[in-house]
């Protein structure tokens, strides 16, 4: 602690390890995170069946990702009564996530935010079913060419198929930053680091100054 170094060093050596411990943050560790979102958007806003607590919608579809943070429903303005279940079943019909949501009528109709932040198995069959509580709800279906959406599955409401439809929703899932975005965000922090280095070599470049390792050390830990 007590080694002496010129000012425009201890700056730079700071500088480079701040960059590369954010260039580890983006590889190997993948600290930072994105929201990648797989849509069946509403266009015709076909209004389903009432669903209460008798009559259940249950829409089948793959896992894409290994974590689902939200799924999104799109309720009907005709929609009555103040919450609703949303459950998750996995292939092998256990219960993985039971969630009860608020009906907020200022965001009718539109969608409703449900939080489900659970793990899952990419590739495997999930159902998705939508229950009301002492409620009426009306979901948004839509047409859908499997090609399009191989992810979908078949939609039941009160355990009858619904042929040619998927529910309006919005399937969030968190993943780690995709390699483009980690090659981009890892390119301006090289770049960034770069110049950062050379600015401050050069604003000392005239006039330096030695200081301590322990003071170098003060400086950046105190904030």
């Amino acid at each position: 602690m007590k080694k002496i170094v010129y000012k425009s060093k201890a700056i730079q050596g700071v500088i480079l390890i701040v960059g590369l411990c954010l260039l580890l943050s983006l590889w190997p560790f993948r600290f930072f995170h994105e929201i990648v979102t797989t849509s069946v958007p509403v266009q015709t806003a076909t209004m389903s069946s009432v669903i209460d607590d008798e009559k259940l919608l249950m829409q089948c579809f793959v896992a894409q990702y290994d974590h689902m943070d939200t799924i999104r429903v799109y309720l009907g303005e005709d929609s009555v009564g103040e919450s609703f279940y949303l459950r998750l079943l996995d292939e092998e019909w256990q219960m993985v996530c039971e969630e009860k949501t608020v009906i907020d009528y200022e965001m009718l109709p539109g969608y409703v935010d449900v939080l489900v932040d659970i793990h899952m198995e990419v590739g495997t069959m999930y159902y998705c079913i939508l229950q009301g509580i002492d409620s009426e709800i009306f979901v948004a279906l839509e047409n859908v060419n499997p090609e399009e959406n191989p992810y979908g599955g078949i939609l039941y409401y009160d355990n009858s198929e619904v042929a040619g439809m998927n529910m309006a929703a919005d399937y969030n899932y968190i993943v780690p930053l995709r390699k483009e975005k980690v090659l981009l965000a890892g390119g301006i922090i090289a770049v960034l680091t770069a110049v950062l280095v050379f600015v401050s070599g050069k604003l000392f470049e005239k006039k330096d100054k030695l200081v301590t390792a322990e003071q170098v050390f003060k400086a950046v830990m105190n904030p």
